[in-house]
């Protein structure tokens, strides 16, 4: 077999690999004489790496080779056409074909037909997998919204806490001061249901969504987890903690439960939990934390506001898109 390999000045030939079964080209290289001979001695395709400017075995690194099946020469003999078995998927991004496309045999009308058939179990799954993440962001809001609510009027009781601590109160309300107790100690769990979003990615199945700014709204509300990074803060979790942890030693054990346990609103009868009014307000270590707790509060409004408007911007754009 006679090929010219000094027909072009850097003494390379172009060389197109075809599968030997499925007859589809799976990608395109370039050799020049040392690296075609080694390709018949070794039986697995090496090339010439212009970037690398040395020989390159394909899959010498990956381990997806290209097992030599035929050569041929086009009529000019200076294009080559490599039959191979191929081990794996040939492209380095992982695809059959540096094209992107599928290798698997072409029956003509079978084949289309085999398509069509595909895109439809496709489509389906597309649309019922929409459906359960619009169920889900649904949920979320309502959840976000309902929790946001909590902390708005922690939020605000927590001020009002602080206004008896710093003496600005014209009139103590003790039934409603016993409540601020609790309220201001409430951490607010945010949860969200991913549980679509995690059958999406751990089913692969994400490549069914061809949709740039899809993928990227998804990502940014079930993977960046700004939450988690601020309730993972230690200063945070201390604040939180030390206050409880002082607050419990001025009142009774049935307000010790009602404040861990949450149970709003507390009794009526505030005078059943004997709160030391007179002691909370002399502590100045209660004071700086509920002041404290106050500028976190803020934090945890913006974060819960945050998630919302991530939630409805995802949910406005998927029931568009059905």
């Amino acid at each position: 077999m006679k090929i010219n390999f000094n027909k072009n000045n850097d003494g390379l030939v172009p060389v197109i690999i075809q599968d030997n079964v499925t007859k589809n080209v799976l990608m395109l290289g370039y050799m020049n004489k040392d690296a075609y001979e080694k390709t018949l001695q070794t039986n697995k395709v090496t090339f010439y790496s212009r970037t690398k400017q040395r020989l390159w075995t394909k899959g010498e690194e990956s381990g997806n080779f290209l097992n030599l099946v035929d050569v041929k020469v086009d009529c000019d003999e200076d294009t080559l056409l490599i039959q191979v078995k191929p081990v794996g998927p040939t492209c380095h991004k992982g695809s059959d074909t540096c094209w992107n496309e599928k290798n698997k045999q072409q029956y003509g009308f079978l084949s289309h037909l085999e398509t069509i058939i595909e895109n439809r179990k496709n489509n389906k799954l597309k649309q019922s997998l929409i459906e359960n993440l619009i169920v889900d962001l649904k949920m979320d809001i309502e959840n976000l919204e309902g929790l946001n609510n909590i902390n708005t009027n922690a939020e605000k009781e927590g001020l009002y806490l602080a206004s008896f601590l710093n003496n600005t109160l014209i009139k103590i309300d003790t039934l409603r001061l016993t409540n601020s107790i609790i309220l201001c100690g409430y951490v607010p769990n945010r949860s969200i249901i991913s549980a679509t979003y995690n059958d999406l990615i751990n089913s692969n199945n994400m490549h069914l969504f061809n949709d740039v700014k899809l993928k990227r709204l998804l990502d940014e509300y079930y993977v960046h987890n700004s939450w988690g990074e601020l309730f993972n803060s230690r200063i945070l979790k201390t604040v939180w903690y030390d206050y409880r942890d002082e607050m419990l030693k001025f009142h009774n054990p049935q307000l010790y439960q009602d404040f861990y346990e949450f149970q709003m609103p507390i009794d009526s009868n505030a005078s059943k939990y004997d709160v030391q009014w007179d002691q909370i307000k002399n502590n100045e270590y209660i004071k700086t934390q509920v002041g404290m707790i106050g500028a976190y509060r803020k934090l945890i409004r913006q974060g819960f506001e945050g998630y919302i408007l991530k939630a409805k911007t995802t949910l406005n754009y998927l029931e568009k898109s059905k």
